[in-house]
């Protein structure tokens, strides 16, 4: 009977070895997986025995269409008013992201300040990863800005701001040179009309684009030409025409109207034809659009500057791209204007 007792003990003991075995392979077994879960480069694949992953990107680096987090990017564009440059900024816009598979999107303030910022606090909301923008007013929006860079959102403008707004740190500028565009106009005009009154049309009112170009065309001119009116026509075409209109009444001997725009440029042409003065008064314009171009070519304005929307376009992306990457980021990139007269305007049919 002892005997017995004791078989069955062994038998008892052996089972529960085996038992207990098993557990600890089944624990030894799950934690290799999770040492294979941690040598994954995150795409559900083990990395390579030498510790690199192939085929893949550094670690923490964006891929195109997402970030590095592996959220969608989106890209939204702000811009100040509906005209031919914004039309053609916006398609070049979309076909950027289209390339580089991020989400697009588009806000136009119609040169409303507030309504700027108020989009500006969707974008917030909305979780964009970058925004471009053609700032209404540099002090209106400057606040809305900052407050979407401190989200982390990467934001490209086309203007530069004043140094008392402190936004050299937060804003990456990605600028065409206004101040220069105006003033190859004006250095064109003088090649055919140095002395004599001179009109000249902006944009909305007190937005950087619009005063750069002023400017630049006034120092040009300084000396030489008389600024007799300035009115800005908000980049509106049938307000370009009323305003050069007023001016020729005003100033029957006007020589020179300066529509910093190519779509108000038409305005004013048009003013200028309908006063019997074409050839008369001189136009320059800054654009470089197609109807500038036509207008060109076709001897009714002496000259236009091309301002390239591609550019813009495809630097709202690489931008994005490259500081979700962790590289080193320029602050400021200028594109180069170039004056666009009868001599060379077949290089930009």
């Amino acid at each position: 009977m002892k005997k017995l007792f004791a078989l069955l003990l062994s038998l008892v003991m052996v089972s529960s070895m085996a038992a207990g075995c098993g557990a600890k392979k089944d624990e030894g077994a799950q934690a290799d997986a999770e040492i294979t879960k941690q040598t994954e480069d995150g795409s559900g694949q083990t990395a390579p025995a030498d510790g690199t992953a192939e085929d893949k990107p550094a670690e923490g680096a964006a891929t195109d269409g997402q970030t590095a987090a592996g959220g969608e990017v989106k890209i939204a564009f702000l811009v100040l008013e509906a005209n031919d440059w914004t039309q053609k900024y916006l398609e070049d816009a979309k076909a950027a992201c289209q390339e580089y598979g991020y989400e697009y999107l588009e806000f136009n303030c119609k040169g409303d300040p507030q309504t700027q910022v108020d989009q500006i606090q969707t974008c917030i909301s909305q979780g964009v990863t970058g925004i471009q923008i053609q700032a209404s007013q540099n002090a209106s929006v400057a606040p809305a800005l900052k407050k979407a860079a401190d989200q982390g959102i990467i934001i490209t403008s086309l203007f530069n701001m004043e140094p008392e707004l402190q936004m050299d740190d937060v804003l990456y500028y990605v600028v065409y040179g206004q101040y220069d565009a105006g003033r190859l106009v004006g250095e064109e005009i003088l090649k055919h009309a140095d002395s004599g009154k001179a009109g000249i049309i902006g944009g909305t009112p007190g937005a950087d684009n619009s005063m750069q170009r002023k400017q630049g065309f006034k120092d040009a001119v300084d000396g030489k030409l008389e600024i007799v009116a300035e009115i800005d026509a908000s980049w509106d075409r049938a307000k370009a025409q009323t305003a050069a209109e007023d001016m020729i009444t005003a100033n029957p001997d006007l020589k020179v109207i300066f529509p910093i725009d190519d779509g108000m440029a038409v305005g004013v042409l048009e003013a200028v034809k309908a006063a019997g003065k074409e050839g008369e008064i001189l136009i320059g314009s800054i654009n470089g659009d197609p109807v500038g171009v036509e207008m060109v070519e076709g001897d009714e304005i002496v000259c236009t500057v091309a301002v390239g929307t591609k550019w813009y376009a495809d630097k709202a992306c690489e931008v994005v791209k490259q500081v979700l990457n962790g590289e080193t980021v320029e602050r400021t990139q200028v594109y180069v204007p170039e004056v666009i007269t009868k001599d060379n305007v077949a290089d930009y049919k």
